[in-house]
């Protein structure tokens, strides 16, 4: 879109100038906002699942998860929390927890001996649309593999035969920037017209 500054009597230079300046400004403050991820209240269905066993550890119904998660109460679906873990599971050998926030994952896996390879999949309507960005990873062996596909998220790890301590990774999701609005657009195309009447007012007086 381009703005016909040449309409404006007098073609005064400093008021082209500004012309220039209060439209980029506009733009760039009123189409140019990504919108905030928020995940606060939205549900989501969460797989802890290991390459020896097709079951689902973060199902409360294996005996495997503790109590103070989430998935404790709620099951597989729960309801993201700005305060609460959403997802845990207790083994002899490790702990894994998977927390979101309005923003972000972050899954730990304290591992007090050795750690199965895993998979972990998280599923949300709230997901769509959203992009994914590494935070921080420092899992051993090779790290985590994230990838954000439509509703779904997939994590994997290899897993470790030592007692690496207490992992941790962390990701972002990200909104798209919208694209301008009709009300910016209109804004913009009514900009000649309101610097020529405040240049005739300056004339007059």
């Amino acid at each position: 879109m381009s703005l016909n500054l040449s309409r404006i009597e007098g073609t005064n230079p400093l008021m082209t100038r500004a012309a220039c300046i209060l439209a980029v400004g506009l733009l760039a403050t009123l189409a140019g906002q990504p919108a905030a991820a928020d995940l606060i209240g939205s549900s989501v269905t969460g797989s802890l699942e290991f390459s020896s066993s097709p079951n689902n550890y973060y199902d409360p119904a294996l005996g495997f998860v503790p109590d103070g998660y989430l998935n404790k109460t709620q099951g597989i679906t729960v309801v993201v929390s700005a305060s609460d873990i959403e997802f845990g599971a207790d083994f002899p050998a490790n702990k894994d927890t998977a927390d979101f926030t309005g923003s972000t994952l972050t899954l730990t896996d304290d591992v007090r001996d050795s750690a199965l390879n895993w998979t972990q999949t998280f599923k949300s309507s709230a997901f769509i649309g959203l992009g994914l960005s590494e935070l921080s990873d420092n899992f051993t062996h090779g790290g985590v593999t994230a990838s954000l596909v439509g509703d779904t998220l997939t994590l994997t790890w290899a897993g470790t035969s030592t007692a690496d301590g207490v992992l941790t990774a962390s990701y972002s999701f990200t909104a798209a920037v919208p694209e301008p609005s009709s009300a910016v657009i209109a804004v913009l195309a009514t900009l000649p017209l309101a610097l020529r009447r405040r240049l005739r007012t300056c004339q007059a007086g």
